[in-house]
C-alpha cells in the first residue's frame, strides 16, 4: 500500500474547482489509502521539508507544484499518484 504525503498546493487544488487538479485531488482524498500532510510558513524552507518529511514517512510526495517539485521527480501531481496505485 501507498502512503501519500500531500503538500498544501493539493488541499487547496482540492477546494478550487478550477483547479486543473482538482478532481484528481478530490479522488486521493477519497480513497483508501494513507494520506498525510504538514502546513508550513516560509518559502525558504517549504520544498526541502515536504521531501525530507515525505521521505522521513516511507511516503510518496504529492503536489501542484511542477516547477520545483514535480519537474525534478521529488514528487507527482494528484493525478499521477491517482493513476500509480
Amino acid at each position: 500500500m501507498t502512503v501519500w504525503f500531500a503538500d498544501a498546493s493539493v488541499l487547496l487544488a482540492r477546494e478550487d474547482a478550477d483547479d486543473d487538479q482538482h478532481a484528481a485531488a478530490r479522488r486521493l482524498f477519497s480513497d483508501v489509502a494513507p494520506v498525510a500532510t504538514l502546513e508550513l510558513a516560509g518559502v525558504s524552507v517549504y520544498d526541502a521539508a515536504y521531501v525530507a518529511g515525505a521521505r522521513t514517512a516511507g511516503a510518496r510526495l504529492v503536489s501542484c507544484d511542477l516547477r520545483y517539485l514535480v519537474s525534478r521527480d521529488l514528487a507527482l501531481t494528484p493525478e499521477q499518484a491517482c493513476t500509480a496505485r
